[in-house]
């Protein structure tokens, strides 16, 4: 009992350190300091009195607007389910008189929620905890109402379940025949089903967890696979049943054609820089529909720096995304996780199997793709290179590195999270609150 406490106790006290960060950029800072959060929380005020998206062709609609891209969070395609969820939860939380602090008070829950998780499993693993304390940019998405919390809590928690042998998920999937208690399936299922449901840059992260509960069924003898791949494809299987009647219904009352009502939408509602008739024009977006406008897609990384950009975004830019660290903070912070990586890949170095390899690479393309995604959608649709796209990388590494490390936390000494800390701390509260207060 003394090593349990005494192992939890540093991880602790450096999330609830977070958590007071977190919870002080929520309260203290204004309205409109954050990227578009007054446009998520008027999606999320539709959700007091509905229960699902409207029509693209809906009369209330318009007034949903982004008056300037003449697009809506009430569109999004897939239909993410956070605003009901989020709007329905702080109205029976009493917060409906004060509806955006509601908001920004549900997503401070949520890293709560994560920093307990982190903390409850801390003496089996620490990677759970490297994970949140990672990138300042990750604490500072929980700070503020937005669509990029959301999944990346959802991810989370499939990657404790997935990940962490013992847990009631991984009971189920390696119980004797007769044996599994497939209730224990349901919460997975249901996570992955909201994340279906969340914003599309989660995809690849989803089909890493159907490949990574293959691989897992690989890994039993031959004369079990059949029950065990069973199992694993019944909870993918429920997880789409789950995400289907919303998809279905979306599709339906939109008569098979939303984009094209989108782009109705923005043609009649968007300013003249951003109308899709403009895209050609000098005086459109400079930034909008790169690929429409001629721009060849390695432009992005030689004449338009994307690389640089969306991994300085994803190291901690706050603000409307123009309030930067100096130099010297991001090129420690690089050094920093090159440093972890030969160091993970130190530690791991003699026990390279065959199958390790193939989780390994599965992981490498699976965060192929979601690098490619962030990358494309800043050349088809608009080039803001934010390092949130970048966010389901951690999910994917966290439960590639919980099955190859195992339930060993002295692999991780204690100086990798207190480093993390210390130098995200460092940014978000000398560069981003000291930045986003008025």
């Amino acid at each position: 009992m003394k090593a349990t406490a005494s192992s939890r106790g540093p991880i602790g006290l450096l999330l609830l350190l977070v958590f007071a960060q977190v919870l002080a950029m929520a309260l203290w800072s204004p309205p409109d300091a954050h990227p578009d959060e007054s446009l998520h929380v008027t999606t999320a005020s539709y959700f007091l009195d509905h229960w699902l998206p409207p029509a693209a062709d809906d009369p209330m609609v318009p007034s949903y607007l982004n008056p300037e891209y003449g697009t809506s969070y009430l569109l999004a395609s897939p239909p993410q389910m956070l605003y009901p969820l989020a709007a329905k939860t702080t109205g029976v939380l009493g917060f409906s008189s004060h509806f955006s602090l509601g908001l920004r008070l549900l997503s401070v829950a949520a890293w709560l929620a994560l920093a307990v998780a982190a903390w409850r499993v801390s003496p089996r693993s620490r990677l759970p905890a490297v994970c949140l304390l990672w990138t300042p940019q990750v604490w500072y998405v929980f700070g503020y109402f937005n669509s990029d919390a959301f999944p990346f809590f959802l991810a989370f928690l499939v990657c404790l379940q997935a990940g962490l042998s013992g847990s009631a998920f991984r009971r189920f999937l390696d119980a004797p025949a007769g044996e599994a208690r497939w209730r224990s399936a349901v919460p997975v299922s249901l996570l992955l089903g909201l994340m279906l449901l969340a914003k599309h840059n989660y995809l690849p992260f989803i089909v890493f967890v159907a490949l990574f509960l293959v691989w897992r069924v690989s890994q039993r003898p031959s004369d079990e696979r059949r029950l065990y791949l069973g199992r694993a494809a019944a909870v993918c299987v429920l997880a789409v049943a789950i995400a289907a009647p919303v998809l279905i219904r979306d599709t339906v009352i939109n008569r098979f054609e939303k984009e094209e009502r989108k782009a109705a939408l923005r043609e009649q509602y968007a300013a003249d820089a951003f109308k899709p008739s403009r895209i050609g024009a000098p005086d459109s977006n400079p930034g909008l529909a790169l690929r429409a406008k001629g721009v060849p897609f390695p432009d992005l990384f030689t004449r338009r720096h994307w690389t640089r950009r969306i991994t300085r975004s994803f190291g901690g830019v706050y603000g409307p995304m123009t309030i930067l660290a100096p130099p010297a903070y991001y090129i420690i912070q690089a050094l920093l996780y090159a440093g972890l990586a030969v160091l993970a890949a130190a530690a791991l170095r003699r026990e390279w199997t065959r199958p390790r390899v193939i989780l390994l690479c599965l992981a490498i393309l699976a965060s192929a793709a979601v690098i490619l995604m962030a990358a494309l959608f800043c050349w088809v649709f608009d080039f803001q290179p934010q390092g949130r796209y970048l966010f389901p990388l951690l999910p994917i590494f966290l439960l590639t590195g919980l099955e190859l490390s195992g339930d060993r936390p002295t692999r991780i000494p204690w100086a990798v999270p207190a480093a993390l800390f210390l130098l995200g701390t460092a940014s978000f509260l000398l560069v981003g609150f000291r930045g986003v207060l008025p």
